[in-house]
């Protein structure tokens, strides 16, 4: 090889080996930029968590503050309002103005005791709280008369309000929750008004006890076992409530002389429960969606009328009672819309019964008269068992699957009904029954009676027959 060839040769590798050096010395120059942007990365990786742990520990921290807290047990006070009108302890959270008029000025755990009369106590909304739904009382009013107490909302008590022997007093716009009983009356507690108040989540909204002249009315009950009940109680009335969701919405035992009227009374089991009462009214309630609407037991002389029930188990339920009133309500979509055991002397009337299984259902009940009553859509209109000398006229039954079904019922007189386009008109099994006045009274319309009137006198020419027992000998030829 020549000089000069040699000479280009060594020139061509140290130019290599220099091209070779200076990307070595710029791949370990990226290796540190990026092994320092990694120390950088994993810094503030290391700052973040150490910020993350300390939030975490004093987030614990303060929960641990908030729980040692809470865990101290509250002190529970009973504050009086004295004959002389201070309020004891003075430095409870109730101010004094002009007037008699008290108010809350904070939230209070504890009782408040009233032993003055002609006040006015103003919650402000503010909260009273108790520590016992046993016997404990929110607000005891005992031996009390013309005291107004609103705008109180009371928790966790035995007894929301507790009213011994006191009278015309005024409990309104109260807000109750999770008592076991939101206001009980007792002993004599008479001319009282329970006005506007909101009770809830408890065993008992409403109890009166040997008690009369009250009135209860616009309050809103929800889910309680018992809202509003009358024991020995007479002449109250209770009126404009909504009742929800509760065991049992009215109740009334050993009671006479109330009124129950215009309440809202919606998913209860029971809704107007009578037990062994008399002379009550029950009128122009709207119940839905409960068991038991309107149940009567051992009860006489009430009159229950003009309320509206739809979609219940039991719409009016009599059992062992005698001498009621039941009319002029509209029953729809309910198991059974009237239905008597073992009562008598009982008068239905005027009653709108539609779409219901049982409209009128009577078991081993007499002498009861079923009058006026429009019965439509219905399975059994009229259903009899071992029941007898029911008077049964003047109802109109169209549309049924059956218009009368009567097993082991005799001696009930059927006459000037009207009996349309029922799929069966009678069912009669070991029944003999009266179906015609004779003539020229007459006995019922029937929709698909084929005979003629040549006389023109408004009877049938011929008997319509309903089995070898039973017959209606003067059908009417027009309802």
């Amino acid at each position: 090889m020549s000089e000069t060839k040699k000479g280009d040769w060594k020139d061509s590798q140290r130019a290599r080996q220099k091209q070779q050096q200076t990307a070595e010395k710029a791949r370990q120059m990226q290796r540190e930029k990026e092994s320092k942007k990694k120390s950088r990365r994993l810094t503030k990786g290391r700052i973040a968590l150490a910020i993350s742990l300390i939030i975490l520990v004093l987030g614990i921290y303060g929960v641990w503050q908030y729980l040692a807290a809470s865990s101290i047990p509250k002190s529970f006070a009973t504050i009086y309002i004295r004959p002389d009108g201070s309020v004891d302890p003075s430095n409870a959270s109730i101010s004094i103005s002009a007037n008699n008029h008290y108010a809350f000025t904070g939230d209070i755990y504890g009782s408040v005791v009233i032993e003055r009369d002609n006040i006015i106590v103003d919650g402000a909304n503010h909260v009273l709280q108790g520590q016992s739904k046993s016997s404990q009382k929110g607000i005891d009013l005992s031996g009390r008369s013309n005291v107004t107490i609103t705008n109180i909302v009371l928790k966790s008590f035995g007894y929301g309000f507790f009213v011994y022997s006191s009278s015309n007093n005024v409990l309104s716009q109260n807000n109750l929750a999770d008592n076991n009983l939101g206001i009980e009356l007792r002993a004599s507690s008479n001319n009282n008004n329970i006005i506007g108040n909101s009770i809830s989540d408890g065993g008992g909204a409403i109890g009166l006890s040997q008690s009369s002249e009250n009135r209860i009315t616009q309050n809103n009950l929800v889910r309680n076992q018992y809202s509003i009940s009358l024991d020995n109680s007479s002449n109250n009335t209770v009126s404009a409530n909504t009742i929800t969701n509760s065991q049992g919405a009215i109740g009334i035992s050993k009671s006479s002389g109330n009124t129950i009227s215009e309440n809202q009374l919606s998913r209860n089991t029971e809704c107007v429960l009578l037990d062994n009462s008399s002379s009550n009214v029950i009128s122009e309630n709207t119940i839905t969606n409960s068991d038991e609407a309107i149940r009567v037991s051992q009860s006489l002389g009430n009159n229950i009328a003009q309320n509206n029930l739809d979609s219940n188990l039991y719409g009016i339920s009599l059992t062992s009672s005698s001498s009621n009133t039941v009319s002029e309500n509209a029953i729809t979509n309910s198991s059974y819309a009237i239905a008597l055991s073992e009562s008598s002397g009982n008068n239905m009337t005027q009653n709108n019964l539609a779409r219901n299984k049982y409209a009128i259902s009577l078991v081993s009940s007499s002498v009861n008269l079923l009058s006026g009553n429009v019965i439509t859509n219905t399975n059994y209109a009229i259903a009899l068992s071992q029941s007898s000398q029911n008077a049964i006229t003047e109802n109109y039954l169209g549309g049924n699957e059956y218009g009368i079904y009567a097993t082991a019922s005799s001696g009930n007189s059927v006459v000037l009904n009207s009996f349309i386009s029922n799929t069966n008109q009678v069912y009669s099994s070991n029944s003999v029954n009266g179906w015609d006045n004779g003539y020229p009274k007459g006995g019922n319309y029937w929709s698909d009676y084929t005979g003629v009137d040549a006389n023109q006198d408004g009877i049938g020419d011929t008997p319509y027959v309903i089995d070898t027992s039973n017959q209606d000998n003067y059908p009417l030829m027009t309802s």
